[in-house]
């Protein structure tokens, strides 16, 4: 039985609470403090700063209720991170092997999941001093891709001097000479990229997938990625989101991240399914869109804005241009024709007035150079086809609300 063991702090990796107790312990070294906490048999693995059957060990050495081994594991590991993209029921299954005694850990994962090197926020460091009279190593910093500190937009710092297997043997916290002056020079690229990603950390665990649709998909479509299919609904234009990926983000990175930098189809595919198991591929698309990850897994579905602004317009009284239409939905002028064939809807664009009555019926209206530079602005304002047809869309509604004084009057 443990005499004493510290209570976590806000967002403390479980690492860092070890740490803690083995400075309090006044254990010689770390090797004494691990074989206390879990035996003569190794834990493994606590550079990787996911869940294992060791916070199983502690909690039974604690009388029963101190620790709760799995909002430990939920709130003082990376697994809500590292799991995001997994069904509710992967999860809890997953959860349950990494707390057991039965498997090591049950994925084996790829780096930087597997890296052991600390990273922290110098001016957390400061907070955290001020109020705890400690500094101690926080769980947002740790993640795979995360290069800031979300709550000071300062550059994280990491750790010196640290080997592949230190963190497995040892147990450090921060020290003061490693509080250094902050660097605050952010991009909003950088910003907003470990924004997404510390959320899909600090999201609860039933935030995921969700089966009956993608919102980051439908967010990309809305985002002006969308291309019309005719009897399809929508595929992703891969080719500009190649485009802005790399000069967004740079070519080695969008590499790094998508095994190239040339986007095909089949990726998108992969998203749309989501089939990618990790959480890089999304964070770096929803950072493109701007898309929040509550957005992103929300229950509700995401309206698609091309369809229900196609369909707006297709009830609107005036006679547009195809060209205007085009440029209000953001897409191409042939794809307007997929649009309505999808939607069952006729080519609104395209209705013209009868060419007998608009050939046997003419005349002539002299207007001002103000009127005349009104309705020149009028017709490119509002899309229709020529000055033509905005007079005569103006003369049909006076006639239709003359129409309507009749019949109130009567």
């Amino acid at each position: 039985m443990l005499q004493y063991f510290p209570t976590p702090y806000p967002d403390e990796l479980w690492y860092s609470v070890l740490g803690r107790y083995h400075v309090r312990s006044g254990n010689p070294n770390s090797a004494t403090t691990l074989r206390e906490l879990f035996g003569e048999e190794s834990v493994g693995g606590m550079g990787n700063f996911l869940p294992n059957c060791g916070i199983r060990r502690v909690a039974e050495k604690l009388p029963e209720g101190v620790l709760d081994e799995r909002d430990i594991a939920l709130h003082n590991t990376l697994f809500p991170y590292t799991f995001r993209f997994q069904d509710l029921a992967t999860k809890e299954r997953l959860l349950e092997q990494a707390l057991s005694e039965k498997v090591k850990f049950p994925i084996k994962l790829p780096k930087p999941y597997t890296s052991t090197v600390l990273k922290y926020c110098p001016l957390c460091m400061r907070e955290d001093r001020e109020r705890y009279g400690e500094a101690y190593w926080h769980v947002i910093h740790q993640i795979p891709y995360v290069t800031i500190c979300t709550k000071h937009r300062c550059r994280l710092r990491m750790k010196d001097d640290m080997k592949k297997w230190t963190l497995n043997d040892n147990l450090f916290l921060p020290m003061d000479e490693e509080e250094i002056e902050a660097d605050l020079e952010i991009s909003e690229t950088e910003a907003e990229l470990s924004n997404v990603l510390v959320k899909y950390q600090e999201l609860s665990i039933e935030k995921g997938p969700t089966e009956t649709h993608n919102n980051l998909y439908e967010g990309l479509l809305n985002a002006g990625y969308g291309i019309a299919r005719k009897d399809k609904n929508f595929s992703i234009d891969y080719k500009r989101v190649e485009a802005d990926l790399v000069e967004r983000f740079g070519k080695n990175f969008i590499e790094e991240h998508f095994g190239t930098a040339v986007m095909r189809t089949a990726i998108f595919g992969n998203v749309r399914n989501w089939n990618y198991k990790l959480p890089e591929r999304y964070a770096i698309l929803s950072a493109l869109i701007h898309q929040d990850p509550e957005v992103t897994f929300s229950e509700e579905r995401l309206e698609n804005k091309t369809v229900s602004l196609f369909l707006r317009m297709s009830k609107e009284p005036m006679t547009r241009s195809k060209k205007y239409v085009a440029r209000s939905l953001g897409v191409k002028e042939k794809h307007l024709d997929i649009l309505a064939h999808n939607l069952n809807v006729v080519p609104f664009w395209e209705q013209k007035p009868d060419a007998e009555r608009a050939k046997e019926y003419r005349g002539y209206v002299c207007f001002t150079e103000e009127e005349w530079a009104y309705i020149q602005a009028s017709v490119s304002r509002y899309g229709f086809q020529s000055s033509s047809a905005f007079i005569r869309f103006c003369v049909e509604r006076y006639r239709d609300r003359e129409n309507m004084h009749f019949i109130i009057n009567d």
